[in-house]
């Protein structure tokens, strides 16, 4: 467990980087932001497929802060519509 909380940590740190370099930068940041989407999308599809839908994502906003958000394909859909986006906006 304290190696998935380092890791959940490291990206922490880094998708707040990477929201700061969208913000404040003009390196190419749309292929780490994609990256790390893909990565996302392909531990939900995973997930998905294997019928694990009561996993909390985490990526919900609001009072819950995602803590009950189950997994479910608009996920895998959300994710691909805004690496799309990244792309674009670069």
């Amino acid at each position: 467990i304290e190696a998935a909380d380092r890791i959940q940590e490291g990206l922490e740190a880094f998708e707040i980087a990477l929201g700061l370099a969208w913000l404040f930068s003009d390196l190419p940041v749309w292929f780490p932001t994609t990256g790390l989407l893909a990565l996302y999308t392909l531990g939900i599809a995973i997930n998905l497929l294997r019928g694990r839908v009561h996993i909390s994502c985490g990526c919900g906003f609001g009072k819950s802060g995602g803590s009950g958000d189950a997994l479910h394909p608009g996920l895998v859909i959300r994710n691909v519509v805004l690496m799309l986006a990244a792309a674009v906006a670069a």
